[in-house]
């Protein structure tokens, strides 16, 4: 397998991964979705404030 095919065979193959989950399902409009943060400390504060507007079920912070 040279370089080329090698390189066009993963990009094929991780260009699902690389889809943002949104673009695939989303949640009703008047559906919660349950979520989880790790990590809330420094640039997690906005992920922390984004995860308050839905139904926050775990949170974790060393």
């Amino acid at each position: 397998m040279n370089r080329r095919s090698f390189i066009k065979s993963t990009a094929f193959a991780t260009s699902a991964f690389a889809l943002p989950r949104f673009s695939i399902a989303q949640p009703g409009k008047t559906k919660k979705i349950n979520v989880a943060v790790v990590g809330v400390a420094g640039m997690g504060g906005y992920a922390l404030g984004e995860a308050a507007k839905e139904n926050l079920v775990a949170m974790c912070d060393v």
